[in-house]
């Protein structure tokens, strides 16, 4: 049950990070920090790029439901990502 609590939580920060991150690059805030997604954004739609690896790291979080610890610790991970946007959407 707890894995599917930690999925659940993880899918709910990726969408928060979307948004911070999409909002963070719309208002010119901050830049991208990923060098490979900084690049295919200059090349391609930027909330598509963002939406297509949101969805990845999603699916890779579906893939890692059997291993609690890792989600949890992606979990931390982005509540700390997100932290930061805010931050820098706060000035």
């Amino acid at each position: 049950m707890i894995n599917y609590i930690l999925l659940a939580i993880f899918i709910a920060l990726q969408c928060g990070d979307f948004y911070t991150t999409y909002t963070i690059l719309k208002t010119g805030k901050g830049h991208e920090a990923n060098p490979i997604l900084a690049t295919l954004m200059a090349k391609l739609d930027m909330a598509g790029v963002l939406a297509f690896f949101k969805l990845a790291c999603i699916l890779i979080g579906v893939a890692l439901l059997q291993y609690w610890y890792a989600l949890a610790l992606l979990d931390i991970l982005y509540v700390w990502v997100i932290y930061n946007n805010l931050k820098v959407l706060r000035g």
